[in-house]
């Protein structure tokens, strides 16, 4: 590996990859510069985190590489779409951005260079340089006050609290910390969530189920943490989430059993009221443009979001 340059910080993560136009892979090696490097240069938006990224390393071929002060991560080079996703770091934003982009170009011929989940700040940075940007709505990130996910009050929730005591009423529901003893009943309550989508029909189903195994297999080395629903002693529900800054949590995962009424909404709940004690935020992630998925979220009063931005030459 080249050595690195006068300037940079000692121990960081830009030390261990190649300058642009080169880029590597994410390896597990990288998780603990990786997080320590976005603590110091968080941008909020949940795809950054070394969970996400590394879960979604084999559908998603994630990559990186420095310019100047800043980590550089390349989404989807061994697929049809690659794209960028935004420098972390600090110094002249626009001139690491054209960089990128000229690298992007060299690497893939023909294809135009776009930067993905850019968050607003960062965008609008980059719009006053001379880029073009278009708002990303279905990857705006869902935010909420945890108190009020744990209580629920109001009329306009109270759809959530009917679901939740009709499945309590009807089901002998428990909930349970998630730990290492009960992650192989998690996975393999997934499974059976896998196969009962078809998951031959559907590869995003066998890629999310990847990262989910990724995750939970590396529970506590990602300082992951999560809660369980039992109904009758088995699993039949789990969330995951990991914290993002002091103040905030994203849940990466949460499955339920589909077949029983108001599971999802007792799980969150609870997830909420025992993982969550002292958090004042969570981030459940985004969308994706999947009309059921946007409903089920913006049906809990989403307190903020974080905005994203696709960015292109100018």
């Amino acid at each position: 590996m080249p050595k690195p340059p006068d300037n940079m910080p000692p121990d960081s993560v830009l030390e261990r990859f190649d300058a642009l136009p080169a880029f590597r892979s994410l390896e597990i090696a990288d998780r603990l510069a990786y997080s320590d490097w976005l603590a110091g240069h968080p941008l909020e938006v949940s795809e950054l985190t070394f969970t996400n990224l590394f879960a979604w390393r084999r559908s998603h071929s994630v990559t990186a590489s420095r310019h100047g002060g800043f980590l550089i991560p390349l989404l989807g080079s061994e697929t049809p779409f690659p794209h960028l996703y935004p420098p972390i770091g600090e110094g002249d934003l626009p001139a690491a951005t054209r960089a990128a982009f000229d690298a992007f170009e060299k690497l893939f011929p023909g294809v135009s260079p776009r930067m993905d989940r850019v968050p607003e700040p960062v965008a609008r940075t980059l719009e006053s340089a001379g880029f073009r940007i278009e708002e990303d709505r279905a990857n705006f990130d869902y935010v909420y006050w945890v108190s009020k996910m744990v209580r629920l009050e109001g009329r306009n929730l109270s759809n959530k609290r009917n679901r939740i005591r009709r499945c309590l009423d009807a089901n002998a529901c428990a909930y349970e910390a998630m730990t290492p003893d009960n992650i192989p009943e998690c996975l393999g309550f997934q499974e059976e969530w896998r196969r009962a989508r078809n998951a031959a029909d559907d590869p995003g189903v066998n890629e999310e189920s990847d990262a989910v195994r990724d995750s939970l297999e590396r529970f506590v080395e990602f300082g992951l943490f999560g809660g369980l629903v039992r109904i009758d002693g088995r699993v039949q529900a789990f969330a995951v989430g990991e914290m993002m800054d002091s103040e905030t949590a994203v849940e990466h995962f949460e499955k339920a059993n589909p077949a029983v009424d108001g599971l999802y909404q007792v799980m969150l709940r609870w997830f909420c009221e025992n993982a969550l004690q002292g958090v004042t935020w969570l981030n459940r992630e985004q969308d994706l443009g999947i009309p059921g998925l946007r409903q089920a979220k913006m049906s809990y009063l989403p307190d903020k979001f974080i905005s994203k931005y696709s960015i292109s030459r100018g």
